[in-house]
């Protein structure tokens, strides 16, 4: 005969007084997971469990539901020849505080799993049905109103019967049942509306999920009903983590806001190997959250184990050995709240606003004064070079540069920068008081007199020069100004002009 299961609830939670019966939104749905054979995530290697404690059979026997308190363990508690299906309390050691918790006579057929909500209320899951040909036409869920007290709620499936060993209870308290199959998917159920006694409730089918064949050793095989019936649940403190059970492994996802549904159709579980259990029906995470609670279905005294769950493990592996902890200013940073932070980050834009502005207006104002002093300089250089030409009379290769006024004006001077002085200036031109400071321009001032060959010009094109009195002059202060004309006191005629009066057959 079917051994049947009774749900457990924590001494503490026994006393809770009776709460109106909540309604529930409606569940979030999502694509099944892979079919079996794919596997989720990698499988690591097993982590032998720890045991805790030893249940002996004169606390509770063939249990399939637990839960962690602050006090022990409520476990739910089968059938044997010596009691009905109870709920039994334990304390830390695994041994029974005081007397156990009847149901209400005769509403129990196979109660499986039990959770406690946010509230701190315990729920039993009477789901249990025959594995093969299922035939209840409802199901339960007790609900711990006190001591000796439980609320009976019923519901049936939309497509027929179904065994069931596994409750978890929706981030809105919603429960939530999960079957049994041998092979393929475990389906999802459950309730969105408002609870109610004396009625049997519709449940919605929101997903399924189907286990891996992980090759975990279990005295059933590696592969086949062992690796795929799932026979238990729990999430975690807080509602950040939901886990299911096979006979060889569990999985477990992270939960987003109370979602626990969408974690199990929609995330990618965890998977930590249980290997070698007798019959592991029972899952629960301790109170901290931080590893598994698991019992076997044994008419004998059984473990209590606990496992840490993959990624917890995996975390310490990685975790650094140094114990040294964060420096004072970690520290102070790490105490900030919020708010303070936001005005420490509004402060540091402000500062550095400050400094870019800062920065912006040196620029600025050093080009402005280097566009001054540049302005300044140019004047001057202009003007000082204005003087310097001024005053010289000549300074390139040809003399000084000619003046700006009139080509006969007598203060023209005689040279310039590059092409000095007018060569081609008319009669009239006057180099008198002007100095010529090219290599052909006037070295020496004219004498002043006039060449006989031009009237009128005084000192010649070549006044003062290298021609100009010098070499080829006839008289210090001039003399003739045709150095080839023999006419003149003083010239020198070529080889072949005739030594006469006559005209230099070159002239015109």
């Amino acid at each position: 005969m079917q051994s049947v299961r009774i749900a457990a609830v924590g001494a503490a939670l026994a006393l809770v007084g009776l709460a109106s019966a909540p309604a529930y939104a409606a569940p979030s749905t999502g694509a099944a997971t892979p079919a079996s054979g794919s596997l989720p995530t990698s499988i690591p290697s097993p982590v032998p469990p720890s045991t805790v404690c030893t249940i002996p059979t004169n606390a509770a026997v063939d249990v399939t539901g637990l839960v962690a308190t602050s006090t022990g363990y409520v476990v739910i508690d089968g059938q044997n020849n010596d009691w009905p299906t109870r709920v039994a309390y334990l304390d830390k050691t695994c041994n029974r505080i005081g007397s156990s918790q009847q149901y209400p006579s005769g509403e129990a057929v196979d109660p499986q799993d039990l959770a406690v909500d946010s509230k701190g209320v315990l729920w039993i899951a009477d789901i249990g049905d025959q594995l093969v040909n299922p035939n209840r036409s409802s199901v339960a869920l007790f609900k711990v109103t006190s001591k000796t007290s439980m609320t009976r709620y019923r519901f049936a499936y939309p497509d027929g019967p179904h065994s069931a060993q596994a409750l978890l209870l929706n981030g809105n308290g919603a429960p939530i049942f999960v079957t049994k199959a041998i092979t393929g998917p475990a389906s999802i159920y459950t309730f969105s509306g408002t609870l109610a006694t004396g009625k049997v409730l519709p449940l919605e089918k929101v997903g399924q999920f189907t286990p891996v064949q992980t090759g975990t050793a279990n005295k059933l095989g590696t592969r086949g009903p062992a690796q795929n019936e799932v026979t238990g649940g729990a999430v975690a403190p807080g509602g950040k983590k939901v886990a299911l059970r096979t006979l060889t492994d569990a999985y477990e996802w992270d939960v987003t806001n109370g979602d626990v549904i969408g974690a199990l159709t929609k995330g990618k579980p965890r998977i930590t190997p249980m290997p070698d259990e007798d019959q592991g029906f029972a899952i629960a995470y301790t109170t901290d959250g931080s590893s598994f609670l698991t019992v076997s279905d044994s008419p004998d005294a059984v473990p209590l184990l606990k496992y840490k769950p993959t990624a917890a493990v995996a975390a310490a592996k990685a975790a650094p050995t140094s114990t040294k902890g964060p420096g004072a200013l970690r520290r102070w940073f790490n105490g900030l709240s919020f708010s303070q932070l936001m005005w420490l980050l509004a402060g540091v834009a402000a500062f550095g606003f400050v400094l870019l502005m800062i920065g912006i207006f040196g620029i600025r104002r050093s080009r402005r004064a280097f566009a001054a002093e540049a302005a300044r300089g140019g004047d001057s250089a202009a003007a000082a070079d204005d003087r310097s030409r001024m005053s010289s009379g000549g300074g390139g290769v040809y003399g000084a540069a000619r003046s700006s006024n009139s080509p006969n004006s007598p203060s023209s001077p005689a040279g310039g920068t590059v092409y000095g002085g007018d060569p081609y200036a008319g009669p009239g031109s006057s180099g008198q008081g002007q100095r010529s400071g090219g290599v052909y321009g006037g070295g020496q001032r004219s004498s002043g007199q006039s060449s006989p060959k031009s009237p009128g010009r005084s000192g010649g094109q070549y006044s003062g020069g290298q021609y100009s009195g010098g070499q080829y002059s006839g008289s210090q202060q001039g003399g003739g100004s045709d150095p080839y004309d023999d006419r003149q006191p003083g010239g020198r005629g070529l080889p072949y002009r005739p030594n006469s009066d006559h005209d230099d057959p070159f002239r015109g």
